[in-house]
């Protein structure tokens, strides 16, 4: 069984240390605080790759949405009125 590591430098006092891919990916999606080996307190704050995408889809679609909303509106026929 292979297990694929990355490596990671304590921002306070540059230890490098390794833990799995799939736990780098796990601390960085749920933004999960650790510590390096000496104790330093660390943590992902940024967003990842994917949740930048899904905001900004999001937003776009959104965009989309509301502007289907003002053609259906714009070119809507007027009610014929009823004259009695």
């Amino acid at each position: 069984m292979e297990i694929d590591l990355t490596r990671i430098t304590c921002a306070n006092c540059s230890v490098p240390f390794w833990i799995t891919e799939s736990h780098d990916d796990r601390l960085r999606r749920d933004h999960i605080s650790f510590y390096c080996p000496n104790g330093h307190f660390q943590s992902y704050l940024g967003k990842t790759h994917e949740q930048q995408i899904q905001e900004i889809t999001q937003k776009k679609n959104t965009e989309i949405w509301n502007l289907e909303r003002q053609i259906k509106q714009l070119t809507r026929k007027p009610r014929k009125s009823k004259k009695t």
